[in-house]
């Protein structure tokens, strides 16, 4: 825990000295304490001062309270400055509670109620600060006064911990007598960026209160500073305004997500358009037509988080909220999406696209037009996800300073539409937001490239722009049509494609599978496996993984060996494997797999539970604390971490792990340095009388180290059905007999009658003693491998003997492959991925 001066302390990566400086800094500033003169606060105080009421605006944030007694909105939104103009005698500010409580008959809290990140419940911390305050302001004035919250709060907060702090920090009871004080909430159902225009023109006033008085004063107020007829009051209890509350909002992110999901469906459909449909379903008056346009997801510091604490609540008391949680995840699919298309465009136009990265504009990084809040924005997010594989260019009229708080610095802001347009050399444009400046831009013909252009809101004129314009391509979201220039370019794309696949797609076919590894030993009996159950087998070995379009990844590529090759290429080993298995996971990631296969290895156990020959069964939990033999097994350990977060943090995609005992059978490598024991000693044994062997056959160590070994048939059925079930953690995948190097030679020996002489020589061994425990997987799977070790020999005897005749009839000596040899360091592999020169391997 190293912490000092010039370290992080805000953004969510600081240490606890630095984060904790910073919010005792920062706890009697902005809107952390006060009744608030924020975003709604000051707007609300503009409002009720054009009614002719006298408003004291209460914040102990100073620079607000100076600029509203200069007469300067504290905030930056439509008419409140004209409203502050014109009715400025009505407005006083103050930082002392006493003064604002003594002077007024009713308090408004407007303050933050910001989520926790760990449970989605609202925070009350910032409410209970203002109400204590007010509570003892109360007790000294020694008067009637009414508190109405109208920040959001959870259910049960109002007549609970509210209540108690205002009775306690006031000395009175809630009630309706004057020795009493008045309790109410009334949530504000407002936008920002038209805030005022909300306050004055309400489509209700929802009111939970404590008794009648207080409800009356609430309708009363309203009723004169509201001229819309007729004027809508809902008045219940306290937990049912606030279950309407978060309802109310919960309902509308549903229908922005169901219209959004129409816009995709449109898009996928010719002569499809979504504004057509909705403007059909919206006819309904069952549905209506409010929010319901398909295009970008909802953002904001409301519609996510309240969503989000619906499900909350609902799962804190046991109720099912599917669909709550579903609209969330949908919305949040959303910018995945678009970054599907950008993803489309790279692939099938710029043919250059590997080499050079494209360059994509954003136009709009608020959550909405016509303001500078992007909490929860899109665009934002969309400009973070799309810097992976883009340069990423942006510009918004007023968020520009907001966005740079939250957006990747990779991502680069710019100061107008020109510069983005013709100063960035852009090859893709996304209109996020709904602006109507976007729909006056004037694109002028740069003689460029193609300019793709996304309108999220279908602003554009597509056809007019496009004929006087004949390099841009618009694609409105949510148009069959529109989007039919990607396919057509698909099309295209498919009939000059190089590269060619063996196995086409037939009419049986279930799933799009890739098999990363897909030419080595496991990697071509699986794929084998699932052609012959009718999958889409894509096989991928030191290519740049094509995740794209996968329902499932198997990552069984791996850069190993036996313990010639393992224990003498460490640094090597541990590079190469890390690379695979962090990139593959990522790009199944971003390339929304639904299941993610990772091959791990026995070697991931403890030397420590590995000592001795008759070693005990290994168990799945046994990994931890981790001392693995070596970096080969590290590397799969740390793998099976990642995996396992990769789960944790994004959902969509569930991940499978198997721990490998011993692969062996036909098909795998029998010569050269990397092949296994099972392999190397069929191999010795089935040439230890040619040539000057005279029956001998060597064996690292005194032979009595002991393994289990795993056919390859039962490793391939274990994979499957781990992979169709709902496991998650590492699990077991290896047999449980159990011999020792010396008993494998002899059952090896018995398969022909063949007698040798073993002779044991220095070399590596590998742990003492290795066999898999079964317990877990039997109770998992209701299975484990149940080849026999002499079964699975006899057939891959049979395989190398084959390989040795056909060596011989080429005139090879095949007596030279009675030793084993220790593979030296070599950085082979990484000279295949580029990561090294062939001349740097001189350099050791």
């Amino acid at each position: 825990n190293v912490y000092g001066p010039q370290g992080q302390w805000k953004g969510g990566r600081e240490k606890a000295p630095a984060a904790l400086c910073r919010k005792v800094l920062v706890a009697h500033e902005g809107e952390n304490h006060g009744v608030g003169l924020g975003k709604l606060g000051s707007p609300m105080a503009a409002v009720f001062a054009s009614k002719g009421y006298h408003v004291i605006g209460l914040d102990v944030n100073k620079q607000f309270v100076n600029a509203l007694q200069r007469g300067e909105a504290p905030v930056d939104e439509p008419q409140l400055q004209e409203l502050i103009n014109q009715y400025k005698t009505n407005i006083k500010a103050t930082m002392d509670y006493h003064r604002a409580v003594s002077e007024t008959d009713i308090t408004m809290i407007i303050v933050p109620t910001p989520s926790d990140p760990k449970t989605d419940f609202f925070s009350n911390d910032y409410v209970l600060s203002a109400i204590k305050a007010i509570g003892e302001a109360i007790k000294a004035c020694n008067k009637y006064h009414q508190v109405v919250v109208t920040s959001t709060v959870m259910p049960g907060s109002m007549d609970g911990i509210i209540r108690d702090v205002i009775e306690s920090s006031s000395g009175r009871k809630v009630g309706c007598r004057d020795n009493e004080i008045g309790l109410a909430y009334n949530p504000e159902f407002i936008a920002l960026g038209q805030v005022i225009k909300d306050m004055l023109n309400p489509d209700f006033i929802l009111i939970g209160e404590s008794d009648k008085r207080i409800g009356d004063t609430l309708q009363a107020l309203y009723s004169s500073i509201i001229t819309k007829q007729p004027l809508i009051f809902q008045r219940m209890n306290f937990i049912n305004a606030e279950i309407t509350k978060i309802a109310i909002n919960t309902y509308v992110t549903t229908k922005i997500t169901y219209a959004n999901m129409l816009s995709e469906l449109c898009e996928n459909l010719s002569d499809a358009d979504v504004d057509i449909v909705t403007a059909a379903v919206g006819c309904d008056s069952r549905v209506g037509s409010r929010y319901l346009k398909g295009a970008l997801a909802y953002g904001g510091p409301c519609f996510p988080r309240d969503n989000r604490a619906f499900v909350a609540l609902s799962k804190s008391v046991f109720v099912n909220a599917l669909l709550a949680e579903a609209t969330d995840q949908l919305n949040n699919y959303q910018t995945d999406r678009l970054l599907k298309i950008c993803d489309k465009i790279a692939k099938l136009h710029f043919t250059n696209a590997q080499s050079t990265k494209l360059k994509v504009g954003i136009l709009g990084l608020s959550y909405k037009p016509d303001t500078h809040v992007v909490e929860c924005s899109a665009a934002c997010a969309l400009a973070n996800k799309l810097i992976g594989n883009f340069d990423v260019f942006a510009y918004d009229p007023l968020a520009m300073t907001s966005a740079s708080q939250i957006c990747n610095k990779a991502v680069q802001l710019v100061s107008t539409i020109e510069k983005l347009l013709y100063e960035s050399n852009i090859n893709v444009l996304i209109i996020a937001t709904a602006s109507n400046v976007w729909k006056s831009i004037v694109f002028k013909h740069t003689g460029k490239e193609n300019l793709y252009v996304i309108d999220c809101w279908r602003l554009l004129k597509k056809d007019e722009i496009e004929k006087n314009n004949p390099q841009i391509r618009i694609i409105l979201l949510g148009n069959g049509n529109s989007t039919m220039v990607l396919k057509q370019l698909e099309t295209l794309y498919k009939k000059n494609q190089v590269e060619t696949i063996d196995y086409p797609i037939n009419a049986r076919s279930q799933l799009r599978i890739l098999v990363a590894g897909g030419a080595g030993f496991i990697g071509t009996h699986l794929a084998r496996r699932l052609l012959e159950e009718g999958h889409y087998v894509i096989c991928a070995d030191w290519k740049r993984i094509a995740t794209k379009g996968c329902d499932w990844v198997f990552n069984l590529a791996a850069d190993m060996g036996g313990m010639g090759y393992i224990q003498s290429n460490n640094s090597v080993i541990l590079f190469n494997n890390t690379m695979v298995s962090f990139n593959v996971i990522e790009a199944a990631r971003q390339n929304d797999v639904q299941r993610f296969f990772y091959a791990s290895s026995a070697c991931v156990y403890p030397r420590h539970v590995q000592t001795k020959e008759n070693v005990e069964a290994l168990k799945e939990e046994q990994a931890w604390p981790a001392q693995p033999q070596d970096a080969y097994g590290l590397e799969k350990l740390v793998s099976e971490e990642i995996t396992m977060h990769y789960a944790k943090d994004f959902p969509k995609m569930q991940t499978k792990i198997a721990r490998f005992h011993n692969v062996y059978g036909p098909q795998g490598q029998w010569k050269g340095g990397r092949e296994k024991a099972p392999a190397a000693l069929c191999r010795k044994v089935l040439v230890a009388h040619e040539g000057e062997n005279h029956g001998v056959v060597t064996v690292w160590g005194d032979g009595k180290q002991t393994r289990s070994y795993c056919y390859i048939t039962d490793c391939i059925d274990g994979i499957m059905r781990l992979m169709q079930s709902d496991y998650s953690q590492p699990l077991n995948i290896g047999s449980d007999e159990m011999v020792s190097v010396n008993d494998l030679v002899g059952i090896i020996c018995d398969l022909e009658q063949v007698t040798v002489t073993l002779t044991h020589i220095p070399g590596p061994e590998g742990v003492r003693g290795r066999n898999s425990d079964n317990t877990l997987i039997k109770k998992v799977l209701n299975w484990a491998p149940s080849t026999t070790l002499s079964q699975g020999l006899r057939s891959t005897y049979k395989f190398i003997k084959s390989g040795l005749e056909i060596e011989k009839k080429n005139g090879i000596d095949i007596s030279t492959y009675a030793s084993s040899i220790v593979v030296p360091q070599t950085t082979e592999t990484l000279e295949m991925i580029g990561q090294v020169k062939p001349s740097d391997r001189n350099c050791t």
